[in-house]
C-alpha cells in the first residue's frame, strides 16, 4: 500500500511523494519521473512500485519541484535544482532513520536518468545501483530540438517561458538552455555502480541508438543493457513491454545487480568482464557548453 508523504527541502518548499514501506532488511527504490511529468510517470511506475512493495522493498516516488502536488514554480527551475532535490529526497530517508536506508536503488525514466547520473557523479551517495528506463542523457540531441521549434521559440522570445502542448506545463528559458549545454555521454555511468538500462527499439523521443553509443563508450563497466524490440519511449503499445520491464527491475533489485568478480585475477580470454548485454553487438559526456540561447 502506498501512502502520501511530504519531503521538506532545505529552502522550505515541500515535495509531494508516495511511499510504500516494506521490510527493514530490504533497500529503498527511489523513482524519478521524466520531464514535466508526475510521480506515476503516466502509470509506468505504479505497477513496478506495487510489485516491489509486495516483495518487501521500500519504494518512493515524488513529484519534481513545481509539478504535480509539489510546491514551487517549475518555470523558474534549472536541471541542477532537481538534482539537488533528488539529493534531499535520499537524505530524508537517511535522516528519518527509515528502514532499508543502508541500501538505495535509484530508478529514473527519460530525463529522470540525467538527474540520477549527475547526482551520483557529484557525491558519494548511499546508492547500490541505478536503473535507467529510456534514458535521456544527451540532452542537446534528444531534448533541445523538441523545445526549440518555431512555435516554442516565439513563446520564449516573447515571454521567456514556453507552455508544453501536451500538458500545459510552463518551462523557462533557463531549462531549455540547460538542454543545449548538457551532454552526459561520458559521465552517464559510474564504474563502481551497477546499472540496468532498458530502452525500446521504437522510441521516437529518445533514439535507442544514442543509448547504444553511450553503452559502447562505457564497455567493461557494470552495465546490463536490454533493448525491447518494438517498444516505444514509454514501453507501449503492447502490455507485454511494461510487464517485461517490471520483471527486469524486480530481478535486478533482488540480486541481479550484483556483479560477481573472480577472487583470483585471470588473464587471457578467460578473464572475467562486467556483465553487459548489447543485442547485435556481442558482450560488451562530458558536459558541453554553448553560450548561445535558443
Amino acid at each position: 500500500m502506498l501512502n502520501h508523504i511530504a519531503i521538506t527541502l532545505p529552502n522550505g518548499l515541500s515535495l509531494s511523494g508516495w511511499a510504500g514501506r516494506g521490510s527493514s532488511a530490504k533497500p529503498w527504490v527511489v523513482f524519478v519521473h521524466g520531464f514535466a511529468s508526475e510521480w506515476t510517470e503516466n502509470g509506468l511506475f505504479t505497477p513496478v512500485m506495487s510489485t516491489l512493495a509486495n516483495s518487501g522493498f521500500n519504494v518512493l516516488s515524488y513529484d519534481w519541484r513545481g509539478l504535480g502536488e509539489s510546491q514551487g514554480e517549475f518555470s523558474s527551475t534549472v536541471l541542477q535544482d532537481h538534482v539537488s532535490d533528488l539529493a534531499s529526497v535520499v537524505d530524508s530517508l537517511l535522516v528519518g532513520g527509515q528502514p532499508g536506508t543502508t541500501q538505495v536503488h535509484l530508478l529514473g525514466f527519460s530525463l529522470g536518468c540525467a538527474l540520477i547520473a549527475r547526482y551520483v557523479q557529484a557525491k558519494d551517495p548511499p546508492v547500490v545501483s541505478c536503473i535507467y528506463l529510456s534514458p535521456a542523457l544527451r540532452l542537446r540531441q534528444c531534448m533541445w530540438p523538441r523545445y526549440t521549434t518555431p512555435i516554442y521559440r516565439e513563446q520564449l522570445d516573447r515571454d521567456e517561458v514556453l507552455t508544453k502542448v501536451e500538458n500545459g506545463v510552463r518551462v523557462g528559458r533557463q531549462m531549455i538552455d540547460d538542454f543545449w549545454q548538457t551532454d552526459l555521454g561520458n559521465t552517464a555511468f559510474r564504474p563502481d555502480l551497477p546499472c540496468l538500462v532498458c530502452h525500446g527499439s521504437m522510441d521516437a523521443r529518445v533514439s535507442v541508438d544514442l543509448t547504444r553509443d553511450i553503452v559502447r563508450v562505457h564497455r567493461g563497466k557494470n552495465l546490463k543493457f536490454k533493448v525491447l524490440d518494438g517498444a516505444s519511449h514509454s514501453f507501449r503499445p503492447e502490455v507485454k513491454y511494461r510487464l517485461k520491464v517490471n520483471n527486469l527491475i524486480r530481478a535486478w533489485v533482488t540480486g541481479g545487480y550484483i556483479v560477481r568478480r573472480p577472487t583470483v585475477p585471470q588473464v587471457g580470454p578467460q578473464a572475467a568482464q562486467a556483465e553487459l548485454e548489447l543485442p547485435g553487438h556481442g558482450r560488451g559526456g562530458s558536459r558541453g557548453h554553448h553560450r548561445g540561447r535558443p
